[in-house]
């Protein structure tokens, strides 16, 4: 019983080492497991830059990234010229993550070239939604004959490498429509074993 007693502590104890912010959950039983942690909530005004520690966020090598941007009132996403820059780095300063620019770049490419693409890495990934499950439900929902219909909240995603270090997730909120207000942003990350 005793030699059971020890392993078992340790992979608990190692679950339970996340010192950053927000909320951090450990799910399953390594090597199954699945790590998040949900940042808290941060408004979407011109300047404001935030600073996030992720200090013992355990990562499975890849790194599912979820900006999700929400609204008091339905709004046409696929318009929103929303720009945000985020990077997350080590407390070394080395880079794992950086994005900067519109986050519908992906759709307005889309839109230029007139087909359904991949987004590229450069680009956000948001799943818009169209009313149509003929549409909703493909691997990029896009059509060039109707235009998603307006929305609360959305969802914008990468995936990234990540070791398991202590990281920095810095945000820069840079450019929003003067037009809206009460936008709000929160970061989610993912880390599963499969």
């Amino acid at each position: 019983m005793n030699r059971l007693a020890l392993p078992l502590l340790s992979i608990t104890l190692f679950g339970c080492q996340y010192e950053g912010d927000g909320e951090y959950r450990s799910e399953g039983t390594w090597p199954f497991s699945t790590y998040s942690v949900e940042l808290p909530a941060f408004p979407l005004v011109n300047g404001n830059q935030i600073t996030y520690s992720l200090a013992g966020f355990n990562s499975h090598t890849h790194t599912l990234i979820e900006l999700n941007v929400s609204s008091p009132k339905a709004i046409p996403f696929h318009k929103l010229e929303l720009v945000m820059e985020m990077e997350i780095t080590d407390t070394n300063g080395d880079r794992y993550f950086y994005r900067n620019g519109s986050l519908n770049a992906h759709y307005t490419r889309m839109l230029a070239q007139n087909e359904t693409l991949w987004a590229l890495d450069t680009e956000w990934n948001a799943r818009y939604q169209y009313g149509d499950s003929t549409i909703d439900d493909r691997a990029v929902p896009f059509s060039t004959q109707k235009e998603p219909i307006e929305l609360n909240s959305l969802g914008y995603q990468h995936l990234v490498p990540l070791e398991s270090r202590d990281l920095v997730a810095n945000i820069l909120v840079v450019d929003v429509p003067p037009s809206l207000e009460g936008l709000k942003g929160e970061v989610r990350l993912v880390s599963s074993w499969k």
